[in-house]
């Protein structure tokens, strides 16, 4: 075998070698395509919802009133959660779940579910968001009281932390489905941490409605 041959010969043994390795590392390479992974998110009774009774969609949210993010999500400037909600009313539900995580956390948490009680729990968690670190604790009869509720019934059941298990119970779930900072999503039990634009969000539910 003439040195030409031998060049040809070592140069295709080459080609072919490099052929074998990219088709490998093709087939290592993770799927962007791969399914996301569905999650059990468990509603409860005393969890608060807005929207239908018979979603097509539902989005379950863990949140935390003292959580600027959670906050910008409610805005009423750029708020995405509820302006896509109230276009899609009659197909959506949003189930809100506490994820206290800040020093105050839990008071508010409390606050929401005992002016709940009494019916006023979406005016409450509104006002909560929207003069979000403008208040001590110490105000929060006030506050629920200027909503409507009764002050007195609303004291006795924030010092005795009347729904301290049921608060429990949903940051045990959100740990349960990895959840560690808010907000964090589950539309349909798929996955969404941190905030959403509104156009992501309209695209997303919409998806699902097709």
């Amino acid at each position: 075998m003439n040195n030409k041959k031998i060049a040809i010969f070592i140069s295709a043994i080459i080609i072919i070698i490099v052929v074998l390795l990219v088709v490998v590392f093709k087939a290592a390479e993770p799927k962007d395509d791969s399914p996301a992974q569905k999650f059990t998110v468990l509603v409860r009774l005393n969890d608060y919802s807005f929207g239908t009774t018979t979603p097509k969609v539902t989005i379950v949210e863990f949140a935390d009133f003292a959580c600027p993010y959670c906050q910008e999500e409610y805005s009423p400037n750029n708020g995405a959660l509820m302006s896509v909600i109230i276009k899609y009313k009659n197909s959506v539900k949003l189930v809100f779940k506490d994820f206290p995580l800040h020093d105050t956390s839990l008071d508010l948490a409390m606050a929401a579910r005992c002016a709940g009680e009494q019916g006023f729990f979406w005016a409450m968690h509104d006002k909560l968001f929207s003069e979000q670190g403008q208040f001590a604790t110490s105000a929060l009869p006030n506050i629920a009281s200027s909503l409507g509720a009764n002050k007195t019934i609303f004291n006795q059941c924030f010092k005795s932390q009347k729904y301290l298990s049921d608060i429990k119970n949903d940051y045990l779930d959100g740990q349960g489905l990895g959840v560690t900072g808010t907000p964090t999503f589950f539309i349909n039990g798929y996955e969404v941490v941190g905030e959403i634009p509104e156009d992501k969000l309209d695209q997303m539910i919409g998806q699902f409605l097709k």
